[in-house]
């Protein structure tokens, strides 16, 4: 396929993707007071955490576009391959916090960790996963990495996830949101902001070379993320 059409499929599809969202339907407490047992289907692993940032070669024609496509390519691999020396598992993170803050608001949780799903998307069917269960709340992060806003800004932190609970009986939708932390991917969303300053990063090679403290921002973001969820529910 020629270099310059996957460039451009690639701006337009990002072009397009900053402008979708999902639903958002709110969590009536009073009229599912009988919820009291939920099965929290895991969140599904992430495929790669990713880097975001402005480049020079954007503002140079198709030559700058390919440099900068190959400079961030390999900015994304050499910040996976620190995050996985880390031994990063945000999904897991963000699986343990929600149980964690589930049950301490009074819920009975049951987590279902056998499931085959797509990472970025919701589970296709939920019927007989779990028979004895009140509800479903499953989860999955579209977006984990460090994103900076211009040449100039800080790489920050930042998570977007969608979130949704499902009736056992008839599968009908109590709940749905989308957050964000750190950067607001979409307009629409709950944003929670960057709770530690400290956890920001001038250069992307500061970030490599504090790759614990780049850890512990992603994880503080995925905390974040499910004490809202849990607030909501």
């Amino acid at each position: 396929m020629n270099r310059l059409y996957v460039v451009f499929i690639g701006l337009i599809a990002i072009s397009i993707g900053g402008c979708g969202s999902i639903p958002q339907q709110s969590y009536d407490k009073k009229a599912n007071s009988s919820v009291k047992k939920i099965a929290l289907l895991a969140v599904p692993e992430i495929e790669q955490y990713q880097i975001s940032t402005k480049h020079l070669g954007n503002a140079f024609g198709i030559i700058g576009a390919m440099i900068a496509e190959q400079d961030l390519n390999e900015k994304n691999t050499s910040f996976n391959s620190t995050m996985e020396a880390n031994n990063l598992r945000l999904w897991q993170v963000l699986t343990n916090t929600l149980y964690s803050e589930l049950s301490n608001k009074g819920y009975e949780v049951v987590l279902i960790d056998s499931l085959n799903r797509e990472s970025t998307k919701f589970s296709d069917k939920y019927k007989d996963i779990h028979e004895d269960v009140d509800a479903y709340v499953d989860t999955y992060i579209w977006w984990a990495g460090y994103k900076s806003g211009s040449i100039a800004s800080p790489f920050i932190p930042t998570i977007h996830s969608w979130v949704r609970v499902i009736a056992s009986d008839n599968e009908e939708l109590l709940y749905t949101t989308e957050v964000s932390y750190g950067h607001k991917i979409y307009n629409e969303a709950k944003f929670i902001p960057v709770a530690n300053s400290s956890l920001e990063f001038d250069s992307f090679d500061e970030l490599i070379t504090q790759a614990d403290n780049a850890a512990d921002g992603l994880s503080d973001a995925a905390k974040a993320i499910a004490q809202q969820i849990a607030a909501e529910l």
